[in-house]
């Protein structure tokens, strides 16, 4: 009992000791930092900049999502990675890579994606969402997530020789306000009309581990000003504002982004959505006759190929699949897709079908309505980091 009070009071001095400088910063608040909760999307070069900074800082619980797998090319621009990790989960070898640099917090490496493995509620459980992926795509999925969870979420991208922070909150511009034609044109080539994921190679972005660290470092501070108060008191930016900044020449640059009023990012959702179990049938959700349900997400149903007459059962969000699921197995035929993301009456075939069935993401939102009136609905499975995805 004495050896384990001696133990404890040397724990909290060696805390004492390694965050010293910390505490003659006025307005540091090294307790609250330790009990912040946040999660880092990719695991890349930026991912790697923004979990060292926050690792040594003392943020006390940090998860980080990726599902890609370490390259050679990422061993010039990721500090965290080398070359006996080719072929790991970024995911995991960077949150052990944390681990050893600072084993006084917690921190997971989700093996997922940050869409299709974590549900908007999910999200819930962060005080702060951080995006160093280099998706359009996964950025949206994120914005959306963020915006319905109502938490706020802080977005960095980076070129050669330029990069950009932008803070999004619940009541501000989101990132898809700022969306161009153009990035939609990006986005969408990325992706049949259907919904499922093209063959076409993602183009890389040109960047070198100087430029990430800029950027990461830009985010890092965001992060601790948020985790520090409200984001309407924050010192840095503000909600719905982006610093954009280039190294040659040397330019900085602050502009307000502008809310898009016809947003459909912008989604209210009460703040305690009713649990509901993956064994609730469809059916069962549709209590009047004139009701529907919201999936919020794009479920790939039937393949049917006309040709030879096979049909196959998926259910399951479409974007897991690309475009060779099409090619009939049987004779090589194209088959057509059933993809939706609203079940009403008239779908006969779908109301006996469980929610667990559609492969739902953890802690998935889903809504029933009508008329006027919306019920929101959570899968009672809620996000844990000991969960199936976690590596």
């Amino acid at each position: 009992m004495g050896d384990s009070g001696i133990q404890g009071r040397g724990d909290q001095f060696s805390q004492l000791e390694r965050y010293a400088r910390h505490h003659l910063i006025d307005w540091w608040d090294q307790d609250r930092l330790s009990q912040s909760r946040v999660l880092i999307a990719g695991a890349g070069a930026l991912g790697n900049e923004v979990a060292k900074n926050l690792v040594l800082v003392g943020v006390g619980h940090i998860d980080i999502v990726d599902f890609d797998e370490i390259e050679e090319s990422n061993l010039a621009r990721t500090v965290f990675f080398d070359e006996s990790d080719i072929g790991k989960w970024k995911a995991e070898v960077l949150a052990q890579r944390c681990r050893e640099l600072n084993p006084h917090i917690e921190i997971n490496g989700i093996n997922g994606d940050v869409e299709l493995d974590l549900g908007s509620w999910a999200y819930k459980n962060y005080d702060v969402v951080l995006s160093t992926v280099d998706s359009i795509d996964a950025r949206l999925a994120i914005n959306s997530r963020c915006m319905q969870a109502g938490v706020p979420w802080i977005n960095g991208g980076m070129g050669a020789v330029a990069g950009e922070v932008a803070l999004f909150t619940s009541d501000s511009a989101c990132f898809q306000c700022t969306m161009s034609p153009d990035m939609w044109k990006r986005r969408n080539q990325r992706f049949s009309c259907g919904g499922l994921r093209s063959l076409l190679p993602e183009k890389k972005v040109a960047t070198t581990a100087t430029v990430s660290s800029l950027v990461g470092s830009i985010m890092s501070q965001e992060a601790l000003s948020l985790l520090h108060g409200p984001p309407k008191r924050k010192r840095g930016l503000t909600g719905g504002t982006r610093l954009f900044f280039q190294v040659s020449p040397y330019t900085l640059s602050v502009a307000e982004l502008v809310r898009d009023p016809n947003c459909t990012a912008h989604d209210i959702v009460l703040d305690h959505p009713s649990p509901i179990s993956r064994e609730t049938t469809l059916g069962e959700l549709l209590d009047r006759q004139d009701a529907y349900v919201e999936l919020n997400i794009d479920i790939l149903g039937h393949l049917a190929c006309d040709t030879c007459g096979r049909s196959d059962s998926i259910l399951t969000p479409a974007k897991r699949f690309d475009t060779l699921i099409l090619k009939c197995p049987n004779c090589g035929s194209e088959r057509r897709a059933d993809i939706f993301n609203i079940i009403d009456r008239s779908m006969a075939e779908m109301l006996s079908v469980p929610l667990g069935r559609l492969s739902l993401p953890r802690s998935h939102l889903i809504s029933v309505r009508c008329g006027t009136e919306r019920k929101f609905f959570v899968t009672d499975d809620h996000y844990s980091t000991g969960d199936l995805f976690v590596r």
